[in-house]
């Protein structure tokens, strides 16, 4: 793939629609691995909510997406069962949901997405969940230094809680 040139930087309520096809085409329900309502809605409250959001633009096009935010503001069924495994006396942040658009994966947008995070974050240590039936997705965080904390289910789903 030719070197691409991608600029990192924190979401605006004004990106909402375009984060919100990105995730929306990477559904489960579209056949994708991402659990959740992403609507346009849902976007626009999380970056409103102040929810740190990074976005990978190539040629002013978001093709990257990774949403953060505390472990409080999740209530998804997949989200709360992986708090319950997450030891919650060291300072972390929840990590995701991460999207890369099909046509630029594995050209590093993952990395600089994680280093925004890593850096806006400070010390604090990054969990995830992330279904077990997802081999890119394991592979991908374990090449950025995660490691897989615990196993859950949710929803008929297995899931690896994973962090930093």
């Amino acid at each position: 793939m030719a070197r691409l040139t991608v600029d990192i930087s924190r979401a605006t309520a004004a990106s909402a629609a375009e984060i919100s096809q990105l995730l929306e085409a990477n559904s489960i329900a579209k056949g994708g691995e991402l659990y959740g309502d992403w609507s346009e809605p849902v976007v626009e409250r999380w970056l409103n909510d102040g929810m740190p959001v990074f976005v990978a633009r190539i040629d002013n096009a978001i093709k990257g997406v990774l949403l953060t935010s505390e472990p409080h503001y999740l209530k998804s069924a997949p989200a709360v069962r992986m708090l319950e495994h997450v030891e919650q006396e060291r300072t972390f942040y929840v990590y995701g949901p991460v999207c890369i658009a099909r046509d630029v994966r594995g050209a590093g947008l993952l990395a600089k997405l994680w280093e925004a995070s890593t850096s806006f974050h400070g010390e604090r240590r990054a969990v995830l969940f992330i279904n077990q039936n997802n081999p890119a997705s394991l592979a991908a965080h374990a090449r950025l230094g995660m490691a897989q904390l615990a196993a859950f289910q949710a929803g008929g789903r297995n899931y690896f809680v994973f962090g930093s």
